[in-house]
């Protein structure tokens, strides 16, 4: 594949995810501009943490197609990217006197479910989405407990892990090992329902990024940069321990690519965290994603 091939092939899988996302931001603004209102996804949010996601996840993880045993080293640099990012983060907060817990929490846990899936999708196809779900699956794992404890060491974890989407996990592993499955019917309309959440999540993304404020060069741009910039930095280190081929490499590496989700925010502010610097790494960080991402996608291109 030449150099020409692989930038027409990033740019067939750039373009969409940005367009969904840019058309959300586009809504935004112009419902702002002429009703001097915003749009309230919170509906929409609860709506897609109680039963879109889930629905992707589980029935993702529940196809016979998946296979967890064959996403295991592709699992193993996922989790090395994730713990990698967390360590430079922790060494530079220290270093410059950051607010440690809200600077290492979104430089480790990025948006591997609103741009991550669809990224995956347009990518990699049906295969790509299978490595995604497994990477999505494990990081969020994390996130709802490391990640937990970072901001708060004294937070329940018993309570977080009866989430919709914690149990769709479950219930998709436990499916996909024992072989037991759901009627086919009711499985393919639960999965066209799941993967209404691929476009949503975009859009909603749009949306958030058009409320939010970009900030100053502190704390949180460093943290923007420091999330993709450790992440593929992992993603290559771990290529040196981990048997990884040329596709599961193109699947963590675009994985350590991704901007810091939206979700270290909410998170924030639910643990008493530093908002302002963790939604300014948020913001930041999809920014600095239109040059992250395509690189990431055009490197992967070029080893498979």
């Amino acid at each position: 594949m030449n150099a020409l091939q692989i930038f027409e092939r990033v740019l067939a899988v750039v373009i969409p995810v940005f367009l969904i996302a840019g058309v959300g931001f586009a809504y935004a603004k112009r419902k702002a501009a002429t009703t001097k209102s915003t749009v309230n996804v919170d509906s929409l949010n609860v709506m897609m943490l109680d039963i879109l996601a889930p629905l992707l996840v589980f029935t993702s993880l529940a196809d016979k197609g998946f296979d967890l045993v064959q996403q295991r080293w592709v699992i193993a640099g996922g989790v090395l990217v994730v713990i990698g990012s967390g360590l430079v983060a922790w060494a530079v907060a220290a270093w410059r006197g950051y607010d440690i817990k809200s600077f290492v929490s979104p430089a480790m846990f990025n948006n591997c479910g609103n741009m991550g899936l669809p990224l995956a999708v347009f990518a990699y196809g049906q295969e790509g989405l299978m490595a995604a779900i497994a990477l999505f699956t494990a990081s969020n794992l994390l996130h709802l407990t490391l990640g937990i404890k970072i901001l708060s060491p004294k937070a329940n974890l018993l309570q977080v892990l009866k989430t919709p989407l914690t149990l769709a996990m479950v219930l998709g592993l436990l499916s996909n090992a024992t072989h037991l499955h759901l009627p086919q019917p009711i499985f393919e309309g639960l999965k066209l329902l799941g993967q209404a959440a691929i476009p949503m999540m975009l859009f909603m993304l749009g949306v958030r990024m058009a409320q939010s404020k970009l900030e100053g060069f502190g704390a949180g741009f460093v943290c923007a940069i420091i999330n993709p910039a450790a992440g593929m930095a992992a993603a290559y280190a771990a290529s040196f321990f981990i048997p990884l081929s040329g596709k599961e490499f193109a699947y963590v590496l675009m994985f350590a690519s991704l901007p810091p989700a939206v979700l270290n925010a909410l998170m924030a502010v639910q643990y008493k965290a530093n908002v302002p610097q963790t939604m300014s790494a948020v913001v930041w960080g999809h920014v600095i994603s239109l040059i992250s991402v395509p690189v990431a996608v055009a490197i992967g291109f070029a080893g498979v």
